[in-house]
């Protein structure tokens, strides 16, 4: 039987320092509750930061990328900077008409079987790897945290719309989710894993600054609470 390399977050040491329940996932862990459930899910609507780089991903480009994607039943976002729903509750982004970004949901179905299918090269598609930090920003007061990590105007945004900025000084690709009306809303932020403990670091203190606090992924995820196996 082939050994699978443990998977970890690149800020799971910081979160450990916090006392976190963990649940497994995939060939990892994900921080499931740092709080209770109901303390962590009631401050995911007003504000919260969560960490789920876990999460599989994948990158893909080349002018066959979305024609090879649809053959396998991934349908690609058309638009620039637009994102569509993978069959596992990920996301399939479109970075410039032929580059996309693929992050699967929790089972991590589709993401595991495109990467399986598809070789380093291939004519007209090819592989990029991707290990991306991934953060979640969320509640009715997230953008009070953007405001002061960030120039970009996020009130424009819509649900589904993905913007690359600067936050913190770190490139950061940003995904409004939730409701269209602002700031009731949901951003997911990824950024290069080299810079996750700074850029996390930073995120949780304005959070802090503002009462905010960090929730495990069970606050977004319910299904997670029948997986917490406790402190790791």
């Amino acid at each position: 039987m082939a050994l699978v390399d443990r998977v970890y977050s690149p800020v799971h040491d910081v979160q450990v320092a916090l006392g976190v329940h963990w649940a497994p996932l995939g060939a990892g862990h994900i921080a499931l509750r740092v709080g209770s459930l109901e303390d962590d899910r009631t401050a995911s609507g007003d504000l919260s930061l969560c960490d789920v780089s876990i999460l599989p991903k994948l990158g893909l480009k080349g002018g066959s990328a979305d024609q090879w994607l649809l053959d396998r039943g991934v349908e690609a976002p058309i638009a620039k900077f637009s994102t569509s729903a993978l069959d596992d509750g990920g996301f399939c982004v479109n970075l410039s008409g032929y580059e996309y970004f693929l992050e699967s949901g929790l089972a991590g179905s589709v993401v595991m079987s495109l990467s399986e299918d598809l070789p380093m090269t291939q004519d007209g598609v090819y592989r990029v790897e991707r290990q991306d930090a991934a953060f979640v920003l969320s509640g009715k007061r997230a953008g009070k945290v953007l405001a002061q990590v960030c120039a970009l105007d996020f009130a424009e945004l819509t649900s589904g719309d993905v913007v690359l900025t600067g936050v913190a000084g770190v490139s950061c690709m940003i995904l409004r989710q939730g409701e269209s009306s602002y700031p009731h809303a949901c951003f997911r932020l990824w950024c290069d894993s080299s810079l996750a403990c700074y850029l996390w670091g930073i995120l949780v203190q304005v959070t802090a600054d503002l009462d905010g606090c960090v929730v495990g992924a069970a606050a977004h995820y319910p299904q997670l609470a029948e997986k917490m196996i406790g402190d790791s």
